[in-house]
């Protein structure tokens, strides 16, 4: 019966590698295990920016750093067990409210920028539309928009096929 078991284990399907992955509410740890464990290419999104500013991903900013710049992470637990992430990017969007952004700057100053997290970005602040959004009726063409969403599925297939030419 035994034999029959492990005969039968020998057979079991591989666990399928999901082509790319959405971060939004993560840990780090499940963060990491995921990238390790399936396709190391990862994007860390949130419209809400004080979801990631008020997580425990900002306790680990120099492993976000590491990330950035394509180095090893070697993470050790003691329960899940050990294992390295190479190889791995991330791309970050965070959009906050003013206030999510300067209380981060404000409890965390010496943290991101001492470490050079806050370099890696590309921060802007738009000046508000509100109250000026007017179309008046009229409407815009979605041709552009429908050529992006093209051009954006074709390069995530291409991630999804394992394809590393250039896009």
């Amino acid at each position: 019966m035994v034999e029959k078991l492990l005969e039968h284990q020998k057979y079991a399907p591989a666990k399928p590698k999901l082509p790319f992955h959405i971060f939004e509410d993560s840990s780090f740890e499940a963060m990491f295990r995921d990238l390790a464990e399936h396709n190391p290419n990862g994007y860390l999104s949130s419209s809400e920016g004080g979801n990631i500013f008020n997580s425990r991903l900002m306790s680990k900013t120099s492993n976000l750093n590491s990330l950035y710049s394509g180095d090893a992470i070697t993470v050790n637990r003691k329960k899940e067990g050990s294992f390295t992430l190479e190889g791995a990017r991330v791309t970050v969007n965070i959009m906050p409210q003013p206030s999510a952004l300067e209380r981060l700057l404000k409890n965390n100053k010496d943290d991101i920028r001492g470490n050079g997290w806050l370099s890696r970005f590309l921060v802007c602040k738009p000046i508000s539309n509100c109250g000026y959004r007017q179309t008046n009726g009229v409407s815009f063409s979605r041709d552009g928009l429908n050529a992006f969403n093209d051009r954006l599925y074709q390069l995530l297939s291409q991630i999804e096929q394992g394809d590393d030419d250039d896009a």
